[in-house]
């Protein structure tokens, strides 16, 4: 019954599979600590807006949506540590 089990691609995959399905969960818990709910929405607006630069520009989309992104991310940390404002509601403004 359990004779797929000793394919080690198999034992590779089910391996692989638990470390993700545990690691978001664990991870999930800072992010809602440290208010960052809105940070993957936020910083996936920003490469959409960093793509289309990019096509406009007529240059590598990627290479400008991740300069892009990493610029946002670091701005809304610095803005986070230096304002009195939640950062959720600094992420809100950039979306």
């Amino acid at each position: 019954m359990f004779e797929f089990l000793s394919y080690s691609f198999i034992q590779n995959a089910l391996f692989y599979a638990l470390i993700l399905g545990f690691s978001p969960s664990i991870l999930g818990i800072f992010v809602v600590i440290k208010r960052y709910a809105l940070i993957s929405e936020t910083l996936s607006h920003i490469a959409l807006l960093g793509t289309s630069i990019g096509v406009l520009a007529g240059q590598f989309e990627l290479y400008i949506a991740l300069s892009l992104v990493v610029i946002m991310a670091l701005l809304i940390d610095y803005m986070q540590h230096f304002s009195k404002i939640y950062s959720d509601c600094i992420m809100a403004i950039f979306l």
